[in-house]
């Protein structure tokens, strides 16, 4: 059995918390052609795949010695601080997933399907990058 690197367990625990998200939006939300009808479930995939770029970024910034504060001091600024200096297109993904899944879907419980998968691919690019 392989052993598995720590960026790869946080990459594989990302990607599985995109795979939950989008679980949930294709067995609970109920999608009737450009909309889903339940918006607790869009609630909740889309605060899940969120979580899922917060732990790949919370992993890469600790492999590269950026201190992160405390849990309960977390605020999207550290990561746009960090991603500003690494890379100015993965940012520009941060701050549309941040929209996208953690504002519009996550709070508002935006019903649009458009927006709702905007947001997962968002995710997927800086979920790829910090591979």
């Amino acid at each position: 059995m392989a052993v598995l690197k720590k960026e790869n367990l946080e990459h594989s625990e990302a990607l599985r918390y995109i795979a939950n998200a989008k679980t949930i939006l294709k067995e609970k939300a109920g999608k009737n052609g450009n909309f889903y009808t339940d918006g607790k479930y869009v609630s909740m995939a889309c605060n899940t795949a969120w979580g899922g770029v917060l732990i790949v970024l919370n992993g890469k910034m600790k492999r590269e010695n950026v201190k992160l504060p405390a849990k309960n001091r977390m605020n999207v600024d550290i990561y746009r601080e960090y991603l500003s200096k690494k890379n100015k297109t993965i940012l520009k993904c941060f701050n549309s997933a941040y929209n996208h899944l953690h504002l519009f879907g996550g709070y508002d419980k935006e019903l649009s399907v458009a927006n709702t998968k905007a947001g997962l691919d968002f995710a997927q690019q800086i979920i790829d990058w910090c591979k």
